[in-house]
């Protein structure tokens, strides 16, 4: 159905569209959403940023994850509204109105994948397509009380996205339950022979440690009535300036490589362009390989750490964020230590290219928060069938409002 003028702005809606695949497939009877860095042939991809979509062609064709989900069965009602170049884990962009949280209606979405987030949430689609490049997908899930999905890097084609980050991008996607997720999941992700299924798990502890005081111990307890039908593993550890030294890593390669892709334009459209966005990705400028080098150089010598803590097919489970939400009032600087904060958490898989499940729980408190589980590259399918057992077994929240 058509949504009203006023809904799509409400909801992030930037195109209201009423597409579907030619063929019936496991999706058939679903309806999406895409984030707007997506293709869609006949449409123009805007990242969010108006006078880019002004300067730029309409596609002309739609990308390989969009197609894939239409040929499924799926519906798809519309392009949804982006933090600006997807910079941000906020979900504000100061040239649109912000979507709104229905699960928090007084505090943000998160981005950068915001308007699929606030769509899915307030029921009116099944589920969203975005991007994750340290936790656009994770974070708006966990702020919006949704299941969300990073996959391995590179699993699922990036062919007809808008990249921010190429070294870490990825085609991710949420839902308000785990079983659509993990439909989704069998749609978009290869087929792996050989893996079993994920039967231990480990307590990152310093991540735990991340939270809130108030909400901490709820978390961490919450966690582990979610991981009881797992055996719990004592050994393996990541140190918390570890967590510090490779967001700063993550933000010298990522800042280098967006610089690379949209400076050019940027230098010749600046005014058009929010300054909080401008200025972030104009430190990529500074940059240089030589540090971008280094830079992946710790990410390499730190791999052996990961690989041994995600031996013998274990996840790794840890809080997706450090807090609930900020109020749509926060301070700038507010909203900068917050993301801050995340990007400790949500940087280990984007860095290392491994799957992520994020999974909303209610705490002791009746507060919703979110937990994830990680675990190694091609280990997607185990932790979508992971969380769709927890759902299943009554351990994950699922809420969700009719629209």
């Amino acid at each position: 159905m058509p949504l009203s003028t006023d809904s799509n702005a409400r909801y992030g809606i930037l195109e209201s569209l009423d597409l579907k695949g030619e063929k019936d497939g496991p999706l058939t009877g679903t309806d999406f959403v895409v984030k707007d860095l997506f293709d869609v042939a006949g449409l123009r991809t805007g990242v969010g940023n108006p006078r880019w979509l002004e300067t730029h062609e309409e596609a002309s064709e739609t990308a390989p994850a969009v197609s894939a989900i239409l040929d499924a069965g799926a519906r798809l009602l519309g392009k949804t509204l982006t933090d600006e170049f997807a910079c941000s884990l906020d979900g504000i962009n100061e040239h649109f109105p912000v979507p709104l949280n229905s699960l928090y209606p007084d505090r943000i979405p998160g981005g950068s994948s915001s308007g699929s987030a606030s769509c899915v949430a307030a029921s009116i689609a099944d589920f969203g397509l975005g991007t994750d490049t340290v936790g656009s997908i994770r974070v708006p899930a966990a702020y919006c009380g949704l299941f969300g999905f990073r996959p391995s890097h590179s699993v699922v084609p990036l062919n007809g996205v808008q990249p921010l980050g190429p070294s870490f991008d990825t085609v991710s996607w949420l839902a308000r339950r785990a079983e659509l997720l993990e439909r989704v999941g069998s749609v978009l992700l290869p087929k792996v022979s050989g893996n079993s299924g994920i039967e231990k798990v480990v307590f990152l502890e310093s991540a735990f440690a991340l939270v809130d005081e108030e909400l901490a111990e709820k978390t961490r307890k919450s966690a582990l009535a979610c991981a009881a039908g797992l055996e719990i593993d004592p050994g393996g550890e990541i140190d918390g300036n570890l967590l510090d030294i490779w967001a700063s890593v993550f933000n010298l390669i990522r800042g280098r490589e967006a610089w690379q892709i949209y400076g050019d334009w940027l230098r010749a459209n600046s005014s058009s362009v929010s300054p909080s966005i401008l200025g972030r990705l104009s430190v990529g400028a500074r940059v240089s390989e030589e540090e971008t080098e280094l830079a992946r150089g710790i990410i390499a010598a730190s791999s052996d750490l990961v690989d041994n803590l995600l031996r013998h097919e274990r996840a790794v489970c840890l809080p997706t964020i450090t807090r609930l939400p900020p109020r749509l009032d926060s301070s700038a600087a507010v909203l900068a230590a917050n993301r801050k904060d995340n990007i400790r958490l949500t940087v280990i898989a984007s860095i290392f290219g491994l799957p992520q499940v994020t999974l909303p729980i209610k705490l002791d408190c009746g507060t919703i928060f979110s937990i994830s589980f990680f675990a190694s590259r091609q280990q997607d399918r185990n932790l979508l069938a992971l969380a769709s057992r927890l759902e299943a077994e009554g351990l994950c929240y699922s809420g969700g409002t009719e629209s």
